[in-house]
């Protein structure tokens, strides 16, 4: 039980000796800036006096700068309309709604959607146009 202690402590010693002589040695630079960009589940929901429009809320969450401009994207497929399909935003508004219209007799509405600047994601989803 001694012996893994001192080890423990030993090693708890060395790696903060490395962390300190790093930050001190002017000649080691300072890491890399992570930016990443993730996406959050679509919100669809179904307008409820016109049955063939939908609203698509797009979320996004990550550690881009806070006034990042972002554009969010979408697509849908099947002969859907949206209302915008390419929107300039800055990355902390973490969403943006897009008005789709789906074309009579279309049952599956498949859509591709995403940010796009210094770290972007694209994904694609489906759902299911019932209306009644």
């Amino acid at each position: 039980m001694k012996l893994m202690l001192v080890f423990i402590l030993s090693s708890l010693f060395v790696g903060v000796t490395v962390g300190t002589y790093a930050i001190r040695n002017p000649n080691i630079h300072d890491p890399v800036p992570v930016h990443e960009a993730l996406p959050l589940p679509v919100v669809i929901t179904q307008d409820h006096l016109n049955k063939r429009k939908y609203f698509i809320e797009s979320k996004w969450y990550g550690t881009l700068d806070p006034n990042e401009e972002v554009y969010a994207k979408l697509h849908c497929g099947n002969g859907t309309k949206a209302n915008k399909s390419n929107v300039k935003k800055i990355f902390s508004d973490f969403k943006e709604t897009f008005e789709v219209i789906v074309p009579s007799k279309t049952q599956v509405i498949t859509c591709r959607r995403g940010i796009f600047d210094i770290d972007s994601f694209k994904t694609r989803f489906k759902f299911e146009h019932k209306e009644e």
